[in-house]
């Protein structure tokens, strides 16, 4: 706001004497074209008996002098005083219409003392032919205009007779409009209309207005005259009126952002407090619908208004501190006098102000620097000419000629970028919208981030990144430094079809993994998060995806704090080296886990896992117990895969097993990634029978499976384990959900007892 007055006093320095509560003169400077009608009119009728002195003569004289001229004409501006500060000619251009009548008649007889009698005849009549070559000048200056006569001339044809008998002809006879060459008047104060009239007195101008009345000279004092026949006889005066109405010149100003259709806004995650990008603002004085106007600007202002303000530079960056300051903004270092079409500029955050020395400016520019990916805002450019209201711009080639340009080009009532839109095919889609269905997973819309968030984009390893609209998205920071997860990651990304962004560094995603914590326009209401990917430090045999308090089970990505991969386990995990550098056993517990993070549970929830098989010394029978205590035995006749007899050694030796049951952890599709391959051990029903298992050799997981039905070693012939447990488990890619809104679905809680 300061900058603005700044502007404003500097202004008013300018303005001048101008007095307020009247309107300028220099108003008038903006006509192009003026619609005049100007009239001549005359009607004076006489007659006189007299003597003149010295010779004797009775005279008798006779005088009709009728005018009756109306001409409607165009004026138009001289080039040669277009761009003058004060000044302006307009000439004759056309007659749109006239009336003329002149007739003008004297007759005077005198007859001497011997009888003799002369006749003189005088008539001038016109021909028909209006006038032309009408002019006006303006000079706002002293606030005058001036009508000029010179060159208006009614065509005639005059005759003197004597005696019956033509003396003199002359067709084609000019006479002037006025006695005067010139007629000056102030101009109005208000309004634009010029209008007035000139009055000249006959018996002063007589000599000056028709010829005809050239006798009268005799008896005019003014220059000796004597005879009766004077001009006082004359009473009528030659009446001048005129009335004209300007053309005004319609202007408006287009304005033309650089690159306008493809421009969309940048941030600098290098330099957060630099400028990311610019957009170079044009604007254009013109005639209304196109062509260089008459009149000059003095002044451009370029303003800022409803910027936005959006957190940090994107969703995710920067996490401590994000600054809340305009996302657009002017820099006096990217807008110097030479740049901006002016000779004079004064730059503030939200408005530049171009000003032109006396000859003016027909275009001016300003460059607008962006701080956010996701900024916008409108420009606002006002043009200011002498004698005119201020003229606000409006967008190049847009057919609602919208005053304030929004920028990046959009939509009204969004914030994105069309271009972005476009290249999607979201351009129907609100801001708002979080309704991506693709992959489907378990029917639930989105991802979690709105189409602006997506849009706004997301900072990875110092990278921006715009999300595509069009698939449902995933972030996930892996703290693990090892290649090979990666690897495992980019398997789960293929499974799933979800797009995981998986470079994250640690000050791009928050502790327990918010990822839109810099949050503002379209906001989805709750918060979202990401998946943190860690090596726990100390064995436990387990990977494991850490729940949030009071979560579900396994819902998304809010629902855990994070996943923990333990450096070692059967069929987990990683191993430690000497505690140097990681190798990997076996590295699907990565994608296994992360699904956990996405709302997929295991194919069935009750293997009893790790069990200890051993022979009681006291009665010689088998028994089974958990492995922390050996007080809880079970009874088991173990056997092996076909039928055979399982040895157990020698107390207080024991076997470990892990023991798996039908439709647990270990049914279902043997591709999926979250099949269990780790059972060593089968109950098949609730007898006492225990299955030593020959190795499972699964292959490799690679997929999410579409359904609950067993395949490999849960199928014929060995038929270990069957089908998932439907309908609550197994088709895992069915139970994909990202989006952190249905964080606490209830279509999220697959829990059921075991038997």
């Amino acid at each position: 706001m300061k900058s603005r007055f700044v502007i404003l006093a500097l202004v008013l320095a300018k303005m001048g004497s101008t007095a307020w509560g009247a309107e300028d003169p220099a108003r008038f400077l903006r006509a192009t074209n003026w619609y005049a009608t100007f009239t001549h009119s005359l009607s004076e009728n006489g007659g006189l008996d007299f003597t003149e002195p010295g010779t004797g003569d009775h005279c008798s004289a006779t005088w009709h002098f009728v005018r009756s001229i109306t001409v409607s004409c165009q004026l138009t501006v001289d080039p040669l005083t277009i761009g003058h500060p004060y000044y302006r000619d307009f000439n004759w251009k056309q007659n749109d219409s006239a009336t003329v009548h002149i007739s003008d008649t004297f007759d005077l007889t005198c007859t001497d003392s011997s009888g003799t009698s002369v006749h003189q005849s005088y008539t001038l009549n016109d021909l028909g032919i209006a006038p032309t070559n009408f002019w006006l000048s303006i000079d706002t200056s002293d606030q005058t205009y001036s009508l000029g006569w010179v060159g208006v001339e009614p065509a005639t044809t005059f005759e003197l007779k004597v005696d019956n008998t033509s003396v003199f002809l002359q067709n084609n006879f000019n006479i002037g409009w006025s006695p005067e060459a010139l007629s000056t008047n102030s101009l109005p104060s208000t309004d634009m209309v010029l209008q007035g009239q000139d009055s000249y007195p006959m018996q002063e101008w007589y000599h000056l207005i028709t010829p005809a009345a050239d006798s009268f000279v005799a008896g005019d004092t003014r220059v000796g005259g004597t005879s009766p026949l004077s001009p006082a006889l004359l009473g009528a005066n030659l009446v001048l009126t005129w009335s004209l109405r300007p053309q005004v010149e319609e202007l408006e100003v287009v304005v033309q952002p650089e690159g306008y259709a493809e421009w969309t806004p940048e941030g600098n995650l290098k330099q957060p407090d630099r400028r990311g990008n610019t957009n170079r603002l044009s604007a254009r004085l013109q005639k209304k619908g196109g062509g260089v106007p008459t009149e000059r600007a003095t002044r451009f202002d370029f303003e800022l208004v409803n910027v936005s303000a959006e957190p940090g530079l994107c969703m995710n960056f920067p996490i401590q501190s994000p600054s809340t300051a305009p996302d657009l903004k002017f820099e006096a270092e990217l807008n110097p006098p030479s740049a901006s079409g002016g000779d004079t500029v004064i730059v503030g955050d939200d408005v530049v102000g171009v000003f032109a020395n006396i000859q003016g400016m027909l275009t001016a520019h300003a460059v607008v620097s962006s701080f956010d990916f996701g900024a916008y805002g409108e420009i606002q450019v006002t043009a200011y000419v002498s004698g005119r209201d201020p003229i606000v711009g409006y967008l190049k080639d847009d057919p609602q000629k919208r005053k304030n340009v929004p920028l990046p080009k959009c939509q009204p009532g969004s914030h994105i970028a069309d271009i972005w839109k476009e290249r999607w095919g979201v351009s129907n889609l609100a801001d708002e919208a979080d309704d991506e269905d693709f992959p489907e997973g378990d029917e639930h819309p989105g991802d979690g981030y709105t189409l602006y968030e997506e849009y706004r984009g997301f900072c990875e390893n110092r990278d921006h990144v715009r999300l595509i609209p069009l698939r449902k998205e995933l972030f996930v920071r892996n703290e693990i430094e090892d290649g090979r997860v990666v690897a495992e990651i980019v398997k789960f990304k293929t499974a799933s079809s979800l797009g995981v962004h998986y470079k994250l560094r640690d000050d791009e995603i928050t502790p327990v993994g918010l990822m839109n914590g810099n949050h503002g326009h379209a906001y989805s209401g709750h918060p979202q998060s990401g998946i943190v990917l860690n090596l726990r430090q100390e064995e436990t045999g387990y990977s494991q995806a850490v729940g949030a308090a009071g979560a579900l089970g396994n819902s998304t990505p809010g629902s855990k704090l994070r996943v923990e991969i333990d450096p070692a386990g059967p069929g987990w995990g990683l191993d430690l080296n000497t505690g140097q550098e990681l190798y990997h056993t076996a590295l699907a517990s990565v994608a296994h886990e992360i699904a956990h993070c996405c709302s997929v549970w295991h194919h069935g929830d009750c293997d009893p896992k790790k069990r200890v098989w051993l022979l009681n010394p006291l009665d010689n029978q088998n028994y089974e117990s958990a492995p922390e205590s050996i007080s809880d035995l079970v009874p088991i006749q173990p056997i092996d895969e076909r039928g055979g007899p399982v040895t157990i050694p020698d107390f207080p030796g024991s076997l470990d097993v892990h023991l798996a049951v039908p439709q647990g952890q270990h049914s279902g599709d043997v591709n999926c990634f979250m099949h269990y391959r780790a059972a060593t051990a089968l109950r098949r029903d609730t007898s006492t029978t225990r299955v030593k298992l020959d190795p499972l050799n699964p292959p490799p997981r690679s997929i999410f499976c579409r359904s609950a039905q067993a395949t490999g070693y849960n199928v014929a012939p060995r038929n270990l384990f069957g089908n998932a447990h439907a309908p609550e488990r197994g088709n895992c890619a069915g139970q994909i959900c990202v989006n952190d809104k249905y964080t606490d679905d209830e279509k999220h809680d697959r829990k059921y007892n075991c038997p």
